[in-house]
């Protein structure tokens, strides 16, 4: 993935495979056979079809098992070392996918495809803004020099260096368009996700 790199909704995740990306790959292969369905469908018979496409979600949750999956970057802070990876993480707040997804049944336009996404910020700099947010309590800030972080990947039972060598210092971003002017929504404020993302965790 090339750093800087801006992406849309008219971007497929075509260099997904079975080795690099089984979940991106399962999910555009899923997308495009529902679409081809879709397309071969005539008159009455032919559904209505509209993707939503969040990145990565925060937002409060309502049970323990939610602390997993995306939830695990904000988790980190809350129960994890002191130190963050060179890591940059693009998200959206819960309750935004879920308005998006209900306004889409009558806002939407046939056949389009909806990226959902507030704000990208590298580990420390969500540290950083929970030590403003919630200066209660101290949050990790300090960023972990990328040879520890490769040397960390060797024992760690959840890290890869190729994990690592797709995302260590690399920043993207997404270009969500008028999503909000076409389904009807303002996207919530950052700092009000990061603050009830954390609460909830308690």
């Amino acid at each position: 993935m090339k750093n800087g790199t801006i992406f849309s909704a008219a971007d497929w995740c075509d260099d997904a495979t079975v080795k690099s990306n089984p979940y991106g790959l399962a999910k555009a292969g899923a997308e495009k056979v529902m679409r081809q369905w879709v397309e071969s469908r005539e008159g009455d018979s032919k559904p209505r079809l509209i993707t939503i496409h969040p990145s990565i979600v925060f937002g409060p949750i309502l049970s323990a098992r939610h602390k997993e999956g995306s939830m695990s970057y904000l988790q980190h802070f809350y129960s994890g070392p002191p130190f963050v990876l060179k890591i940059n993480v693009n998200f959206v707040d819960v309750r935004d996918v879920a308005k998006a997804h209900v306004s889409a049944l009558t806002n939407g336009r046939d056949g389009e495809r909806y990226l959902l996404h507030k704000r990208g910020m590298w580990m420390h700099e969500i540290g950083a803004e929970l030590c403003k947010l919630k200066p209660q309590r101290k949050w990790a800030t300090r960023k972990v020099p990328s040879i520890i972080a490769y040397s960390m990947a060797i024992f760690h039972p959840k890290l890869s260096i190729k994990q690592l060598r797709g995302n260590l210092g690399v920043r993207i971003g997404y270009d969500v368009g008028n999503v909000e002017q076409e389904l009807d929504f303002v996207f919530t404020d950052y700092q009000q996700t990061l603050v009830d993302s954390i609460d909830s965790l308690d």
